[in-house]
């Protein structure tokens, strides 16, 4: 049987984003139907950073639902907030988003820790999901 894991959390970037809505600049939310033009007198918003420095990466909102039951029966990796990740099939999501995962294999630090075959995945401890293309078969090293 096996044992469950206690281990600190560490967030970390990752690059596919699932969002459902936008904070502002001035920190209020924002949905992601198109926002009143900024009036003339005004500044530009920065998206919080130096003026002079690159934009923010934009990004375009996606409903989660939809986008988990696409990645069912695929090969996905899920990131946790401890830092481990998690590779194997897409077996089912539930309403709360809790992941059953089947094949899977246990990455720490981007080395393979083990076979753990099928698991259930608690919703509130996902960082991120992403699918794997087919021809990917290693985790690549964080950069």
């Amino acid at each position: 049987p096996a044992q469950p894991i206690n281990k600190p959390l560490i967030p970390f970037p990752h690059r596919t984003l699932v969002s459902l809505a936008v904070r502002t600049p001035h920190g209020s939310l924002s949905s992601s139907s198109p926002s009143p033009s900024p009036s003339p007198s005004s500044p530009p918003p920065t998206g919080g950073r130096a003026t002079g420095s690159s934009p923010p990466m934009a990004t375009v909102p996606v409903n989660p639902k939809p986008f988990l039951q696409n990645l069912t029966g695929k090969m996905v990796i899920v990131k946790l907030k401890w830092g481990m990740e998690y590779k194997g099939y897409l077996v089912s999501v539930d309403s709360y988003m809790n992941l059953q995962l089947s094949g899977t294999e246990e990455y720490i630090d981007g080395q393979c820790s083990g076979n753990l075959g099928d698991i259930l995945i608690r919703c509130n401890n996902v960082m991120y999901l992403r699918g794997v293309p087919e021809e990917d078969t290693d985790i690549p090293d964080a950069a």
